[in-house]
């Protein structure tokens, strides 16, 4: 259930690949400072698009963003969430509008430090609401979180949803 539309390896499968590369590249580089919510439900997301985006994200293209929603996306992991997040890390502004992040039943967990760094940078102030159900979280992830809520850098957040991660230790959780 992490994304898919049953057209993947078909004819109508390429001509949808490539036309999400158009738009994903038009997105890197075209400035949209009104778009305030982005889904990219069942997308099938893929480290290399991530990577694209966040070429967009590291010159303030998408700086007006409140929402971005990439849930039930199997495709992207942690390549992917280092290149977006560390896009927001070095991007000048970061992204300081952003609100609602909803990762859920993806593999963005695997990438969860990358998030933890960004907000260590102070680039996602504005951040209230992290969904990593079902996100493939990590030990490694886990301790990123913790030390962005020891720093105080998640102090705007009013919901996180970690539920249904089995793969993270005892000792990441610190039990």
């Amino acid at each position: 259930d992490f994304g898919g539309n049953g057209w993947e390896d078909s004819d109508v499968g390429e001509t949808v690949r490539e036309g999400k590369e158009a738009f994903l590249a038009a997105l890197s580089r075209v400035k949209l400072p009104f778009l305030s919510d982005l889904a990219f439900v069942r997308f099938i997301l893929t480290d290399a698009d991530l990577a694209m985006l966040a070429q967009g994200v590291r010159v303030g293209i998408l700086s007006g963003l409140r929402r971005l929603e990439m849930s039930k996306n199997g495709g992207f992991g942690s390549a992917g969430m280092e290149a977006l997040m560390g896009a927001v890390s070095e991007s000048e502004e970061g992204w300081p509008l952003l609100a609602d992040l909803y990762l859920q039943k993806s593999r963005a967990g695997k990438g969860v430090a990358a998030l933890g760094t960004a907000l260590l940078s102070g680039k996602l102030g504005g951040l209230s609401r992290i969904n990593l159900f079902r996100s493939d979280l990590d030990d490694d992830g886990v301790r990123r979180l913790a030390e962005a809520v020891r720093e105080d850098t998640l102090f705007c957040v009013s919901s996180l949803d970690l539920s249904w991660n089995g793969n993270v230790g005892g000792e990441a959780w610190g039990g």
